[in-house]
């Protein structure tokens, strides 16, 4: 896919790029995903919370669940959330915003690195991001 999003950019049909880089960009999330809750169901069951209890809000586990399980599974689910994406995410991030760039669609080039966190994550994602602004318009 990454081959016909280039050969779409080689010879400038920047809307088709556009859909070939999103579909790359969701299939890339689809697999951090489902990796994610796996090793969450795996982490979970070394600290002793079952799957539904780890899916279920604070609020409404039951009161005798032990306190050192609670804090565990917070942790657990704490640190698998603010993990950074990936750098396959993160380069098909990147493709995705640069055909946005091309194709004119300046803003929205910086509201997909801006949602996702990565605007400051290297010089790379700054560039583009000063890059679009400033053809927006909007510096």
């Amino acid at each position: 896919m990454q081959q016909m999003m280039r050969r779409n950019i080689e010879v400038q049909c920047y809307a088709n790029a556009i859909f070939f880089a999103d579909k790359i960009v969701n299939l890339i999330k689809s697999r951090e995903h489902s990796t994610t809750s796996t090793s969450i169901q795996q982490s979970t069951a070394q600290v002793g919370v079952s799957p539904n209890q780890a899916a279920a809000p604070a609020g409404s586990r039951l009161l005798n669940e032990d306190q050192s399980n609670q804090s565990s599974m917070h942790q657990v689910l704490n640190n698998k959330s603010s993990e950074k994406t990936s750098d396959a995410a993160a380069h098909a991030f990147y493709d995705l915003a640069y055909c946005y760039l091309l194709n004119g669609e300046f803003l929205r080039c910086v509201e997909l690195l801006e949602n996702n966190e990565l605007v400051y994550s290297s010089l790379k994602f700054r560039i583009i991001t000063g890059q679009a602004l400033l053809k927006a318009g909007n510096t």
